[in-house]
């Protein structure tokens, strides 16, 4: 009997495609063995790489590789491709291990009729004249990890549709039973490349075209050969950003289309409400934190996704426009000094809780940082130590001048968190995490959702945990929507809890009567 199909594909474990038993398989849906590399083993192995491994500098050497550790479930040539660090383009993949692979998820579907895949391949596309391409393409490749389960497998793929200063990727993902499953990976693939990338310390945004072939269970199971022939054509009919294969009645999420015009056009507008999602102590259930979370109505299509925002952001900032996220930051400080006295009845006794404030990519990245805020915190009337800074997952958090401004920031009285702690690849080595002055790790949904059956994730969710304790850090679970994993990070002892089982994101008017409730549960 196959496993029920997820309802979250990216969170859930999908059949082994090892099992063997069931009838005969036509010739072309025979496999001729077991894909080498990767899998959660490399995963957990990267995990406790020595501090300094994972910074993105381009030396010439895979940090990774110098560490003697592997990079990722690609074939060798991701790793060892010769060429100009600063020039070269992602290498080409192994075309027969893709194919192996897709051979083995027919077999599969044909054992097992309940059974569903995917195939996606992604093709990216840098500026014309970008450099330090080698080090947006591991970027990249981290990124995708994220989407990925254990049985899920990610190739480098070699496509007519990939031109020059251009990437493609394959990814093979198991038990997608149905188009609702696909298009949540698609949604979370499409919002993590609206995020910019790093090339050196200037961001750089991505232009993408996603061709999807799902092999969708009760549909007849065709050659890998055929879904690759698939997705080429899907691919030839794709402008920039496009996305192409999915179900007609099933679309993917319209507000990751949004850019920095239709930002600039809600500020005007004042289409955009700040609003507070609490972050709160798991034991004594105090407010630690108050997240500003700012919700996009959207004049002709309602309220937004949450993402929108950052989405939008994203687009602005690859194109070098730092100032739109600048602004909106300053008038989130100025919405939250205007709205101090209601915030202030939130804090246990006489403390207010520090306001939550999440900071870009470009925005963490930048040198003058910590200037930038000082002069948006004396216009809105606030101090460092009334502001914990919520910075994304870094990819370069080990490089020596990324320290010393993280350093310099908690020295002005700031507290700092770090987002996506356990979230694949993105997320630092722990010896990294150990060295950095953070107040508090901020635990990747994933993360806490796949540990609570046990296995490779529990283990590495113990870790982080136990070496938080260690180190006296606060560690944050997210993504607590329900009451099942609010139980579990209680039961597993982390110290903060976020979510909409705490707590939606409310207006500052909503606080008391939420509080009053709050503190009589």
């Amino acid at each position: 009997m196959p496993e029920p199909e997820p309802t979250r594909p990216q969170l859930s474990r999908p059949m082994p495609l090892s099992d063997t038993t069931g009838p005969a398989l036509p010739g072309w849906a025979r496999t001729e063995g077991e894909e080498a590399g990767g899998g959660w083993l490399a995963a957990a192995r990267r995990w406790l790489r020595p501090a300094g491994a994972d910074t993105g500098a381009d030396t010439g050497t895979d940090p990774e590789a110098a560490a003697g550790l592997p990079l990722s479930p690609l074939p060798p040539s991701a790793a060892t491709a010769a060429g100009p660090a600063s020039t070269r383009t992602a290498p080409t993949g192994d075309a027969s291990a893709l194919v192996e692979r897709l051979r083995r998820s027919v077999a599969h579907a044909l054992r097992h009729p309940g059974y569903g895949f995917a195939l996606l391949v992604l093709v990216l596309q840098a500026p014309a004249g970008s450099g330090r391409l080698r080090e947006v393409w591991r970027q990249a490749e981290r990124r995708l990890q994220l989407t990925l389960r254990p049985g899920d497998a990610l190739f480098l793929h070699d496509t007519p549709a990939r031109g020059p200063g251009g990437a493609a990727f394959a990814l093979v993902l198991d038990g997608i039973g149905s188009a609702a499953d696909l298009v949540a990976v698609v949604d979370r693939l499409r919002a993590e490349f609206a995020e910019p990338f790093l090339a050196g310390r200037e961001p750089m945004r991505l232009r993408s075209r996603l061709a999807v072939v799902h092999g969708a269970p009760g549909l007849p199971p065709q050659p890998a050969e055929s879904l690759l022939a698939r997705a080429e054509a899907v691919l030839s009919t794709l402008g920039e950003d496009g996305v192409g294969g999915l179900d007609p009645a099933a679309k993917p999420s319209a507000a990751l289309a949004l850019g920095a015009e239709d930002l600039r056009t809600a500020l005007e507008a004042n289409e955009l409400v700040l609003e507070y999602q609490p972050q709160v102590a798991l034991a004594g259930g105090g407010v630690t934190a108050l997240e500003l979370v700012w919700r996009w109505q959207h004049r002709r299509r309602g309220a937004l996704a949450p993402e929108a925002v950052g989405a939008a952001l994203g687009v602005a900032e690859a194109a070098g426009d730092t100032q739109l996220a600048d602004r909106l930051l300053r008038l989130a400080l100025e919405r939250a000094a205007a709205d101090r006295p209601r915030l202030d009845g939130a804090g246990d006794g006489e403390a207010a809780p520090r306001l939550a404030l999440p900071l870009t990519l470009a925005q963490a990245a930048r040198a003058d940082t910590a200037d930038r805020l000082g002069e948006s915190l004396a216009a809105a009337g606030l101090q460092a130590h009334q502001v914990q800074l919520e910075l994304p997952s870094l990819p370069d958090l080990a490089d020596r001048n990324r320290l010393e401004r993280l350093r310099a920031l908690a020295a002005q009285g700031f507290a700092l968190a770090l987002d996506g702690v356990g979230d694949g690849l993105r997320a630092p080595s722990l010896a990294t995490l150990a060295a950095a002055p953070l107040a508090l790790w901020r635990l990747a949904p994933a993360l806490l959702a796949s540990a609570g059956g046990g296995g490779h994730r529990r283990v590495l969710l113990d870790g982080i945990l136990n070496l938080a304790r260690a180190q006296g850090v606060a560690t944050l679970a997210t993504g607590l929507d329900t009451p099942e994993p609010l139980a579990l990070a209680r039961r597993l002892g982390c110290t903060q809890g976020q979510g909409a089982a705490l707590a939606a994101p409310m207006p500052a008017s909503a606080l008391p009567r939420w509080l009053a409730q709050h503190r009589v549960a």
